[in-house]
């Protein structure tokens, strides 16, 4: 059960055995846990340094031959709260470092490439997250009116970047999708304001997430791994695109 605790966690499986190892007895110098764990001594000083910087293992100065002590888990918690300090530290600088850059880009004509690709799961969600205000920023300048065909795989699968990006919703901005008929799109119809959705024949569904937001053409395939994102953009293309999925709305089935 620790063990699999631990791995949740990150550690790897050298890591976990000195650990535990440390944990049993207490307190050990290196050579000892090379021999308890058969893991080599250089290796074993990689690894306690390692637990060292995890909160997990102290160094006892009490000794004349360094011995090294095993921290109860909970210290985990005290670790955990300084990394996620940390990384609100490092978001807040890197929304001020880009509140600062927008202008400079600006002047000197920054333009997004015409075609983007990202590939993996924390590489879509980094493009969702970066590219989000923009699109929304650009599509209230533009045209309000989301349009697109929502797959229900990347509502489930991104749910998170979806109600963060939602909480900044223009009082006049609309959406206006199409979905998969399922349980979780039927759960999502009126809880967002001026947000839409119509459920297409099942013969005539898309198989990937297909945004329009003024001059942007967003796809997103997250119906298998690794999960991809494409974004086009050219003004005549969504134009075009946002013409079909107006037509769409307006048919009858």
């Amino acid at each position: 059960m620790l063990e699999s605790h631990l791995h949740t966690l990150g550690f790897t499986n050298n890591e976990i055995a000195v650990y535990l190892a440390l944990a049993d007895i207490g307190s050990a110098t290196a050579g000892w846990i090379s021999r308890a764990t058969g893991i080599a001594r250089t290796t074993t000083y990689s690894v306690i340094e390692a637990l060292t910087k995890k909160g997990l293992v102290n160094l006892d100065h009490s000794r004349p031959v360094a011995r090294y002590v095993a921290l109860p888990p909970s210290a985990l918690l005290d670790a955990i709260r300084k990394e996620r300090q940390h990384l609100e530290e490092r978001e807040r600088a890197a929304k001020e470092l880009a509140r600062l850059s927008e202008q400079s880009f600006r002047n000197r004509g920054f333009r997004v490439p015409r075609l983007q690709i990202f590939e993996g799961r924390s590489a879509v969600l980094a493009f969702l997250r970066g590219y989000g205000p923009r699109w929304r920023k650009e599509c209230r300048e533009h045209e309000r009116t989301w349009w697109g065909y929502q797959d229900v795989t990347f509502v489930e699968q991104y749910r998170e970047w979806l109600d963060e990006f939602w909480q900044d919703q223009d009082e006049n901005e609309a959406t206006r999708i199409f979905s998969n008929d399922s349980p979780t799109e039927m759960r999502l119809r009126g809880a967002i304001a001026r947000r839409e959705i119509k459920t297409l024949p099942l013969d005539a569904a898309f198989s990937s997430t297909i945004w329009v937001a003024a001059d942007y053409i967003i796809m997103l395939r997250t119906r298998e791994e690794p999960h991809s994102a494409l974004q086009i953009r050219d003004a005549h293309l969504a134009d075009n695109l946002r013409t079909v999925f107006l037509l769409l709305w307006n048919a009858k089935f």
